[in-house]
């Protein structure tokens, strides 16, 4: 694993040895620095996971708050017990590489003294004796000598903006008059350079800013961004400082709604969703008909008259009501249904605990089967003919047609009886709908790759729901598919005056598909009707 504490800084050194320390002792110990041993039961809790497992330290890291003080102990111990072997052997050191008990020294390229860090004299000669860059190189090396004294150069940025702009034009180089002016600058504030010292417990502390014309940023050729974190948890890491990143507000209020309105949303589903459906049938001697009442999760009901052009008895009648009110409602988008009608004989034979000996009542209720199973619940609950006032009115609109002034009623007309040997199946041909349903259910496609290949876009633009094909739009809803008979008999529909008066071609069209229907020849057929 790569060491992620580095050595001494010259940060470090300003807080170990700005202590006002009469005496110094500097020593040449990089290799023993990360030689202190943890005990045994002490590693597992510097022990830190990484992708390839579970790791821990065998050496103190210097992350730890006590790694400063323990590392004092040890070398002043080791000191002690090395000075002792080397007079008992009468051993000499090599003063170039240990100095003890001294007042000053250069530690880190740095001068220190009992005063503080002040600039290593050798870095500030070698720029005060230089002599005008003439190259890029010579530029290169001025600006690497400023960058080595740039926390002793007040507005040390500032101050060698000159020279980075020379060092752009590395094609051109060019010494201009800016810049020998700023070189000269820097020479005269080279002499009288500030010094870095700790300070004093309670003492006040002032923040100098200072704006400059240009950012700073100019100053850097190329920025480097990467790595900024991980540097500043190096250096904050002795204050038991972490970084943690903000998360995403949004994500987070999403996640908390989530927490917070999870039982409400079983609630919902479980409960609210529940659809209603109140059925009447009406046989008298004059008329036939039915009422049917949907009532939505929202409260919102849905009321509709159906006339009769055929005879019915009132059990018939009930049966009819119940099928067409069971259809509705899945069109409409129930999938939780309680239907309630107020005929005992009807409500016991779908439950099955009447058993159904005509051959009318067992097709009605081999239609019932077939519902049922297009819903996750279905349940047919017998009530008091009181409680089911509102479709029994309905039921006899003729006679209560001024209760119903101010709802909005629709009045359907059924011609036949709903039972299947009553209902005639329609033999048509196959139309434009044909190949794109097959290829979307069944996946067959022509023979020729051309054509294949075009009803496979084409395709994209439809979808099937419940064995029925819809054409996606940007601007609506979707678009029932029609065939040609049926848009001719929607078009007549409309056009007729059932949805509004007498229009153009091209506006009975666009009325077609406003009220939700598609046909490829809409426009064609508008004006051939």
């Amino acid at each position: 694993m790569p060491q992620r504490f580095l050595l001494a800084t010259s940060n470090r050194s300003a807080r170990q040895f700005q202590s006002g320390c009469e005496l110094l002792r500097m020593m040449d110990a990089s290799q023993g620095y990360y030689q202190i041993m943890l005990a045994q039961e002490d590693r597992k809790k510097v022990s830190f996971i990484t992708s390839e497992g579970t790791f821990c330290y065998v050496a103190m890291p210097f992350g730890l708050k006590n790694a400063g003080a323990t590392y004092q102990r040890r070398t002043c111990q080791g000191l002690r017990r090395d000075l002792l072997g080397i007079k008992a052997y009468k051993l000499k050191l090599n003063p170039a590489k240990c100095t003890f008990e001294v007042q000053g020294g250069c530690f880190l390229g740095f001068m220190l003294t009992q005063r503080g860090i002040e600039a290593n004299p050798l870095k500030i000669k070698a720029i005060i004796d230089m002599k005008a860059p003439t190259c890029l190189n010579e530029a290169q090396r001025l600006t690497g000598r400023i960058v080595a004294l740039s926390r002793f150069i007040s507005k040390s940025a500032e101050k060698s903006l000159p020279f980075f702009k020379t060092l752009r034009k590395a094609k051109t180089f060019e010494w201009g008059t800016p810049c020998q002016l700023a070189f000269e600058d820097l020479k005269a504030s080279l002499a009288r350079l500030s010094l870095l010292v700790k300070p004093s417990p309670g003492e006040t502390l002032y923040l100098y800013l200072s704006v400059a014309p240009q950012a700073v940023s100019s100053t850097l050729g190329k920025p480097d961004t990467s790595g900024r974190l991980a540097k500043w948890a190096v250096e904050l890491s002795e204050y038991d400082i972490s970084y943690l990143p903000k998360t995403a507000i949004k994500a987070q209020a999403l996640a908390d709604f989530i927490s917070k309105m999870a039982e409400m949303t079983i609630k919902d589903a479980s409960q609210d969703q529940k659809w209603f459906l109140h059925v009447d049938g009406s046989s008298t001697a004059q008329d036939n008909g039915a009422s049917i009442v949907i009532t939505t999760p929202q409260g919102e009901d849905l009321e509709f008259a159906i006339k009769f052009a055929f005879k019915a008895s009132n059990n018939e009648a009930e049966y009819e009501a119940l099928v067409i009110g069971m259809r509705m409602a899945h069109e409409t988008g129930a999938r939780h249904l309680l239907a309630y009608s107020d005929s005992q004989l009807v409500v016991e034979q779908v439950e099955g605990t009447y058993e159904a000996k005509e051959e009318s009542m067992i097709q009605y209720l081999q239609q019932i089967a077939d519902l049922k199973t297009k819903f996750h619940h279905f349940q047919t609950i017998q009530i008091p003919r009181e409680e089911n006032a509102k479709a029994d009115s309905l039921s006899k609109l003729t006679s209560s047609l001024e209760d119903c002034r101010t709802r909005h009623i629709t009045i359907h007309y059924l011609s036949e009886a709903r039972t299947p040997l009553a209902v005639q199946p329609i033999v048509t041909g196959e139309d434009w709908r044909t190949p794109i349903i097959k290829w979307i259910e069944e996946g067959l496609l022509p023979e020729n790759r051309w054509e294949a290949a075009r009803l496979k876009t084409q395709a994209t633009r439809f979808l099937m729901q419940e064995h029925v094909l819809y054409k996606k739009s940007y601007t609506h809803p979707l678009l029932r598919c029609l065939s040609t008979e049926e848009g001719i008999h929607i078009l007549k529909k409309i056009h007729n005056g059932c949805c509004g008066a007498h229009v153009g071609t091209r506006i009975l069209a666009n009325k077609a598909l406003r009220a939700g229907y598609f046909l490829p020849t809409m426009k064609q057929d508008a004006i051939r009707l």
